[in-house]
């Protein structure tokens, strides 16, 4: 297949499954802008999931070999394993400052990061969830600090939770331990937090979740879907904004 034949092939099948489908029938050869993180129990049930409503601006994968050298008296021995080798994975960004629309993820239980000091009239609000499908840049650091917390306790079988993130930008999937979540801001990026998440890869997450392909697409489906409303509430409020506006210059003009 010629070089413009393939363009024409790449154009036909984005404008007929879009981006979404053309990663899920060639996962290695187009990528997609996206990323989840999901905690999954003993049972194999999803309980609680977050697909990035904006992606992180830093993502690194370091993926080293486990060679052991060794120097003999007349040679060099180079020993390889075979296996799997945990690496790290750091992930860097914010969610901005606006309201954004986070269909198919599932709210993280809060309770357990907040105030106990709370004036007795608020009391039966306090475990309360404003709006479990739209968040602000807060309200999702807020999700993503639920699932750090919850990814080391135990489910309600008495057994430990499994984490997986799913990189589709570079199509790498894997169960990981979260070992750490920093959170800054600074007078420059005032109410707007900054996240970084520093994870270990411990396996690939087909190892773990035989029909991970499904989930995958699931997840395609919903950050596409995501996607497409985000736009369309931007170009409702600029809208409204634009309308807003000219009643505010009407209002004056009289």
């Amino acid at each position: 297949m010629s070089l413009d034949q393939t363009k024409a092939r790449v154009k036909e099948l984005t404008a007929s499954v879009g981006r979404a489908g053309l990663h899920s029938l060639y996962p290695d050869e187009f990528e997609y802008y996206a990323c989840a993180l999901e905690l999954v129990d003993s049972k194999g049930d999803i309980t609680d999931s977050l697909t990035f409503p904006v992606m992180p601006s830093n993502i690194t994968e370091q993926e080293p070999n486990i060679i052991n050298i060794k120097k003999s008296a007349h040679a060099v021995i180079s020993l390889h394993s075979n296996g799997f080798v945990p690496f790290n994975i750091n992930i860097s960004g914010t969610f901005g400052r606006k309201l954004r629309l986070m269909i198919g993820n599932k709210q993280v239980n809060g309770t357990a990061f907040r105030f106990n000091t709370v004036n007795e009239g608020l009391k039966s609000a306090r475990n309360a969830v404003f709006n479990t499908q739209i968040k602000s840049g807060y309200g999702v650091i807020k999700v993503l600090e639920g699932i750090k917390r919850k990814s080391v306790q135990l489910d309600s079988y008495g057994l430990p939770y499994k984490c997986f993130f799913y990189n589709l930008s570079l199509n790498s999937n894997h169960l990981v331990e979260i070992r750490n979540l920093t959170k800054s801001m600074n007078e420059g990026t005032n109410m707007i937090w900054q996240y970084a998440l520093e994870f270990t890869a411990i396996a690939p997450a087909n190892a773990i979740v035989p029909p991970n392909q499904k989930r995958l697409q699931s997840l395609l489906v919903v950050d596409n879907f995501n996607k497409a409303l985000d736009i369309a509430m931007d170009a409702f409020r600029g809208e409204f904004s634009k309308r807003q506006s000219a009643r505010t210059f009407s209002s004056f003009l009289q």
